[in-house]
């Protein structure tokens, strides 16, 4: 018999963070439960070698255990996102002349 090879989720343990990945975003999620076949994280059910546990052939949801840089990135991102949102709800009717030239001067510069 062959020995069974090691992965990086053989030593993870409830609180570890994952770096999960879908089709549409990546997100950070800790650990919630631990099975001798399954890692529970969030609404997430992997197996041991970090693909979604799920019937949809095409879902292409994926897991590894998140590093330093992925927590960074990904807090990086989320605050930006956040940036943005906020910058969509301005409504620019209501400032005044000087506020908007002062937007422009950053937004397009000369």
């Amino acid at each position: 018999m062959k020995p069974m090879q090691k992965n990086e989720f053989d030593n993870v343990k409830v609180g570890d963070m994952l770096f999960v990945s879908t089709r549409w975003q990546k997100e950070i999620i800790p650990v919630d439960k631990v099975t001798k076949l399954f890692i529970i994280a969030g609404p997430y059910k992997f197996r041991k070698n970090g693909c979604l546990v799920t019937d949809d052939k095409y879902n292409c949801t994926s897991a590894r255990l998140a590093t330093e840089d992925d927590v960074t990135n990904i807090r990086r991102v989320n605050i930006r996102a956040k940036k943005i949102s906020a910058c969509q709800k301005i409504d620019f009717g209501k400032l005044a002349d000087s506020q908007l030239d002062a937007i422009l001067q950053i937004v397009v510069p000369k």
